[in-house]
Formats: structure tokens, C-alpha cells, sequence
């Protein structure tokens, strides 16, 4: 009888995803018909977002977590990261610099890295599901460049608030590793095989930038998709719509409550909205990149959907950094009473502007440190493999 009542629940659990793929495919395709404009408009932002910012930006990072993976570096250099890994974090040497190029690198280079330890048997699903609590932060070329240079007009501003994320994620990661130790969590740490030994160092490049390439190719759908959505909810007068509820039950600024409502789904043209109010506070900006909106986290699900990713855990960390780095920059800076020279003429359709600007040095300098570490990696097991 049990296992007849699991069988009728799990039959209603599929059928109702299906009634909401067909709800959802149902207005998707009357929104292309209605607005073929607003939405061709918002593809076409989209697309221009994932030129300027995303590819730039994220793909040199996403090379050099998929060099390290393919080439067992982080095995090879495991007793730099081994005490303060177990120390801080109560996780295995290897997650390391997964972590460091999570806080670097943007929103879903921390779960590209995570499922690469995951499917190498490096971390067991605790460890994974632990990890992407805090391997989640927007790099400093959107935060620093994009956000405080350019839409906020105060390239120090970007940097308290990429520190603040930082602070944040590297707190959660401590406060995590203590529970873990208090449930007597397994330390799970299975020496990695160094299956790719043998590989060259152009045969690793070649198949870490493939790697690398499929995946963004998936962010940089997801997020021109998001735009178009986002296009078409805003002819539709939707968000200005909740915005007036919160208005009315909540008493929140119009101006705000825009932004809130829009940080919910996607995170640059919610920037860009709370940008064009200077009377905008500066908490909401760490609101909106501590959370990261639904387009960040599909991003994320695209990553890990062969995984035993757990969303809820991961969604109600998001807000609970969104909240704690909200609160960190109402202490730490305040809105100055004059106001700043943003530009008032930014529109919805401009987001791919603001990252033109946007510094890809850094991502660029750490992928030739990982280039220099690579082919003394390369170079040191074939030592090891004549010496045999």
C-alpha cells in the first residue's frame, strides 16, 4: 500500500512539472507573438551583456578552474592548502582553490569547480552541498568596475563592497565548518588519482578551454533569456505592479521596491535601475549581489543538475547573505547627502554598457599564474615518470 501511495506521488509530483512546463511554454511563445519587439530588444541586451561582461570576465577563470581539475594540481600542491583547509573549513586541501577562484572569478564558477571535485570523488555530497553556501560571489570586475566605477561614480565604494561579500563568504564558510565538526560531519578526503598524468601541457589547455567553453555557452543562454523575460514583464507593467503592493503594505519607496522586485530575478538591471536614483542605499546593492536573483541561480542548477545539488539549503544562504551583507554596509558606509553624478539617462536596454569599462586584467594575470604552475606541474611528473 506504501509503496502504491509513493508511486501516486511521485505520478502527481511529474505531472504538475509538466503543467507548469506547458504554462510556462504557453506564455512564452504568446509574450513572442504579443511583444516581438520588447522581446527582441531584450535578447538583443542580452546578448550584448554576455559579450561585454560575461565572456571577458568569466571565461579566463573558468579556463584555470578546469586546468586545475584536469591536471590534479590541486592534489600536487595539497600541503600548502592541507591544515588551514581542515582548520577553517573543515574540508580536504583540494576544495582550496575552488574557493579562492569562487570569490574571483563570479557567480558560477564557484559550482563549475564544485562539480568537477564532485565528479572526481574529490568531496562527497555534504561537502559539495556545503561548499556551495559560500563558493557563490560576483567578481570584482562586475562589483568594483561595473558597479561602483561606472554606475555609481566611486571605484572605492565597488571595493568595500567586494570586501564585504568576500568577509561574508569566507565567514559562512567558518560558521559551516564548526557545524559540520559539531554534527560529526565525515571528513571525507580521497586522494586524488592523477588519471591525466601523462597529458601534455597543450592536451590540458585544449580540453580545459572546451570544458570551459560548453559552460559558458549555457550561462550566457540562461542570461540573454533573462533579459527577454525581464523586457516583456516590464510592457507588461508587472514589476511596477508589485512594486506599488510593497508600496502600499510595506511603505517602501517606489524607487526601491523597483529594484528589489527586479534583484529577485536578475541582478545587473536591477544595478542599473537602483542606479538611476541616487537616493538609492547603498545596502540594496549589497543586497542585490549578496543574493544574486534567479537568473544567477539557474545558472548555478544548469551547473549542477547531474548532481545531488540541494537548492533549498543553497536559496536560504542566499538570503541570508543578501541580509548579513545588507547589514554590514549600513554599518560600514552611508549614502553621502549630496547627490552623485550618475547618469540619469540609463535605461533598461543598456545594461551591456556598464561593463565596457569593466577590467579584465585580473582574471588574465591569474590564468598565467596558473599557466607558470601548470607547466611546472607537467614538467615535474614527467621528472618523476623517467626517474621511475
Amino acid at each position: 500500500m506504501s509503496a502504491t501511495v509513493i508511486t501516486k506521488a511521485k505520478i502527481a509530483q511529474q505531472n504538475s512539472k509538466y503543467i507548469f512546463l506547458f504554462i510556462f511554454i504557453a506564455i512564452y511563445i504568446s509574450s513572442l507573438i504579443i511583444f516581438p519587439k520588447s522581446v527582441s530588444s531584450g535578447i538583443k541586451s542580452g546578448i550584448n551583456c554576455c559579450l561585454d561582461v560575461l565572456i571577458p570576465s568569466m571565461f579566463p577563470f573558468m579556463v584555470a578552474a578546469a586546468v586545475v581539475t584536469v591536471s590534479g594540481l590541486d592534489e600536487k600542491f595539497k600541503f600548502i592548502f592541507a591544515k588551514p583547509a581542515k582548520f577553517l573549513f573543515y574540508l580536504p586541501p583540494c576544495t582550496v582553490p575552488a574557493i579562492i577562484i569562487s570569490l574571483f572569478g563570479g557567480y558560477p564558477i564557484g559550482a563549475y569547480c564544485i562539480k568537477s571535485l564532485y565528479k572526481s570523488g574529490a568531496i562527497n555530497e555534504e561537502q559539495m552541498n556545503r561548499m556551495m553556501c559560500f563558493c557563490v560571489n560576483f567578481g570584482p570586475a562586475f562589483i568594483i568596475s561595473a558597479l561602483g566605477q561606472i554606475l555609481l561614480n566611486n571605484y572605492n565604494l565597488g571595493i568595500i563592497l567586494f570586501l564585504i561579500q568576500v568577509f561574508s563568504s569566507v565567514l559562512i564558510a567558518v560558521i559551516m565548518g564548526i557545524i559540520a565538526r559539531i554534527k560529526k560531519a565525515d571528513f571525507y578526503y580521497k586522494k586524488a588519482q592523477l588519471k591525466n598524468k601523462n597529458f601534455s601541457f597543450s592536451q590540458i589547455l585544449i580540453k580545459a578551454c572546451d570544458s570551459a567553453s560548453k559552460s559558458l555557452l549555457g550561462v550566457c543562454s540562461l542570461v540573454t533569456l533573462f533579459f527577454g523575460i525581464i523586457s516583456v514583464l516590464n510592457d507588461l507593467g508587472l514589476i511596477n505592479f508589485i512594486s506599488c503592493l510593497l508600496l502600499r503594505k510595506i511603505n517602501i519607496p517606489q524607487y526601491i521596491s523597483n529594484t528589489l522586485v527586479l534583484s529577485t530575478i536578475e541582478m545587473t538591471q536591477s544595478c542599473i535601475m537602483g542606479a538611476k536614483n541616487s537616493a538609492t542605499p547603498y545596502p540594496t546593492y549589497s543586497w542585490i549581489i549578496g543574493f544574486g536573483g534567479i537568473c544567477a541561480h539557474t545558472q548555478i542548477i544548469s551547473q549542477l543538475r547531474d548532481c545531488p545539488f540541494r537548492y533549498s539549503k543553497f536559496l536560504i544562504m542566499r538570503i541570508i547573505n543578501g541580509l548579513f551583507t545588507c547589514a554590514v554596509t549600513a554599518l560600514v558606509i552611508k549614502n553621502p547627502e549630496k547627490t552623485l553624478p550618475v547618469s540619469a539617462q540609463l535605461t533598461m536596454n543598456q545594461a551591456a554598457e556598464i561593463s565596457k569599462a569593466s577590467p579584465t586584467h585580473l582574471g588574465s594575470i591569474i590564468l598565467l599564474i596558473f599557466c607558470v604552475l601548470f607547466t611546472f606541474n607537467v614538467h615535474s611528473l614527467a621528472y618523476e615518470n623517467n626517474n621511475k
